[in-house]
């Protein structure tokens, strides 16, 4: 039985609403683009998938005209995924990870 990529998951779940984002880097790790209000639907997804949470980190973009984002990098062997979800300027809050991911906890302080 084969077993799908990580990204293949999140597109299967997600369907149309997740987008793959092109200019990412680094350009061998797909970047996937979540709605931020199914962010934490990822973590079940991933850690069904046998992935385990690298890292999470924000970014401000708005000196490039952006936004703000959150982004989680999930690995499965030697595979990694870039999970994405913006976050508009007149609403910060973003969603958290540590419900389904113990790890998240540190990233998120």
């Amino acid at each position: 039985m084969p077993v799908n990529s990580l990204s293949e998951i999140i597109k299967t779940h997600f369907g149309t609403s997740a987008v793959p984002c092109s200019s990412s880097y680094p350009s061998n790790v797909p970047q996937i683009l979540v709605p931020r209000e199914r962010f934490e639907d990822v973590g079940w997804l991933m850690k069904d998938a046998g992935a385990r949470l690298a890292a999470e980190w924000g970014v401000d973009e708005t000196l490039l005209d952006r936004q703000f984002a959150v982004l989680a990098c999930f690995a499965r062997d030697v595979e990694y995924l870039l999970v994405r979800c913006e976050i508009p300027l007149d609403d910060l809050r973003f969603p958290s990870l540590s419900k389904k991911l113990v790890p998240a906890f540190r990233f998120e302080r």
